[in-house]
């Protein structure tokens, strides 16, 4: 199958390829490798990040299509705003005429799929955005992911753009593990899936 058969449910998180659901990569990664890692925090607090972080990447994608209008931005949003506009990068990602966003991936006959945050083609450069406190430990195994199911001809540079109110930091994910280490989670995942259901 091809990425044209994947779908999306939104309002579900659900991916589907010819009607079959097949698991999301954080769906891997949160069941699998960091099933404790947001342990103690209240589910409230959770969905309030949660959401930020979505309307902190929707912000880039609409600022790097010339499509934002400031004004329209949530107070709580305007620190992240600040920092994004500081960020040396910003103007050669708006330049980059080729750069997308928000782009599904199927891991073809590993089953699973994904979506990632940024792609920059003239920087080769996978980026995902994470708007937390801290750099969750798993981004670099998210990242590999979307990367391996994109088989891209050009070997690209994975990034975790790290955007908080007291600025952007852009950190290189080298771990030479970390497809092998989502794979091995993916295993894991579809094993318990089988003997499970």
């Amino acid at each position: 199958m091809t990425v044209d058969a994947l779908t999306f449910d939104e309002a579900t998180h659900t991916y589907r390829v010819g009607g079959r659901v097949v698991p999301s990569v954080t769906q891997v990664i949160s069941e699998v490798l960091a099933p404790d890692e947001y342990a103690g925090i209240p589910a409230h607090v959770l969905d309030h990040a949660a959401k930020r972080g979505r309307a902190v990447d929707r912000m880039i994608e609409l600022d790097l299509a010339g499509e934002l209008d400031p004004d329209s931005l949530h107070p709580e949003l305007l620190p992240y705003w600040r920092a994004w506009q500081a960020f040396p990068d910003r103007k050669a990602w708006q330049d980059d005429p080729a750069w997308m966003s928000q782009g599904r991936v199927y891991g073809g006959t590993r089953h699973y799929a994904g979506t990632y945050d940024l792609l920059i083609p003239n920087a080769r450069a996978l980026i995902d955005i994470k708007a937390t406190a801290l750099v969750p430990r798993t981004v670099g195994v998210q990242t590999a992911a979307y990367a391996d199911a994109m088989l891209s001809a050009v070997a690209l540079k994975r990034y975790c753009l790290h955007v908080t109110p007291a600025g952007c930091r852009l950190i290189q994910l080298t771990d030479k593990s970390d497809s092998a280490d989502f794979l091995a989670a993916l295993r894991v995942y579809h094993w318990r899936h089988r003997h499970d259901a």
